[in-house]
């Protein structure tokens, strides 16, 4: 018995509209964005989310240092060279830097608590999400990825230490469209708000609040569910071969702005945080 033609045309022609209409916004986006992106930080001003009720809470304070990860043994480049050159000129001696290569991974383990065993098959981008998670939860202190600073951290340090109902101070995400991936109708509501949601590029993290053992957590459950897969088919440095399971946004964006957005009344905002976000590879 033959299909009936017609649903399988009206179907493809659906499509067809719809890869249209994508292209379509594509072409615009870019030069409407800055505009959506003011009306959506107003937006959220006027309209806050929801979140956990603010009071002190017992936490340990940030200790003064910032962290940079380079996770794999290729070397640097001039540019990320130059990056943490500055980032120490700009903080020390108030500031420890710290550059964690793997070699120095092992000092910083906590006994009981050892990295995830999928780690070492993780592409070197997710190896860096993952180090980080783990970092800012058993040690606090600062993150920075490789790329130039504009300012001291010391007031930062001082201001989140100082406020006993606030975890993290980083920078506002800078627009709607650097939103992680997620389904609906939490991807709206993201983007909707995405003003306070924090930067992934810096930030001064409380060890050992319920933010970071949430994030820490999700991290963990998710590299074992794709534990198998990474193992089988290893990455390499921002992506791995077509077995690899992780999305790019997949052990950092996607676990840190949902948690930013439940948690928005336990977060500080700093713009002194934002590094250079260009040319810095």
């Amino acid at each position: 018995m033959r299909s009936d033609p017609l649903p399988t045309r009206l179907r493809s022609l659906k499509h067809t509209a719809w890869l249209a209409r994508r292209r379509a916004w594509a072409g615009v986006e870019p030069y409407l964005a800055p505009g959506i992106d003011t009306a959506l930080r107003r937006y959220t001003q006027l309209r806050p989310p929801g979140g956990d009720a603010v009071g002190p809470i017992s936490a340990r304070a940030a200790p003064r240092r910032i962290f940079c990860l380079w996770t794999g043994d290729n070397p640097m480049s001039s540019n990320r060279v130059r990056a943490v050159t500055e980032i120490r000129r700009l903080n020390e001696p108030d500031v420890e830097v710290i550059v964690v290569k793997p070699t120095d991974i092992e000092q910083w383990i906590v006994p009981g608590h050892p990295l995830h065993e999928a780690y070492e098959g993780l592409a070197l981008i997710h190896r860096a999400d993952y180090l980080r998670t783990y970092l800012m939860h058993h040690h606090g202190g600062g993150y920075s990825d490789v790329k130039a600073a504009k300012n001291s951290w010391g007031p930062t340090f001082e201001a989140l230490n100082a406020d006993d109902s606030s975890w993290i101070v980083g920078y506002p995400e800078v627009s709607y469209r650097m939103v992680a991936p997620a389904p609906q109708p939490l991807r709206r509501h993201l983007r909707v708000h995405y003003a306070r949601l924090l930067g992934n590029c810096a930030y001064v993290v409380k060890p050992g609040t319920p933010f970071t053992a949430r994030w820490l957590a999700e991290a963990d459950r998710r590299l074992d569910v794709w534990k198998d897969d990474i193992l089988t088919w290893p990455g390499q440095v921002a992506s791995g071969p077509p077995g690899y399971p992780l999305p790019f946004y997949g052990l950092l964006g996607e676990i840190f702005h949902p948690l930013c957005l439940e948690f928005n009344e336990r977060l500080r905002y700093d713009t002194r945080l934002i590094p250079q976000l260009h040319d810095y590879k």
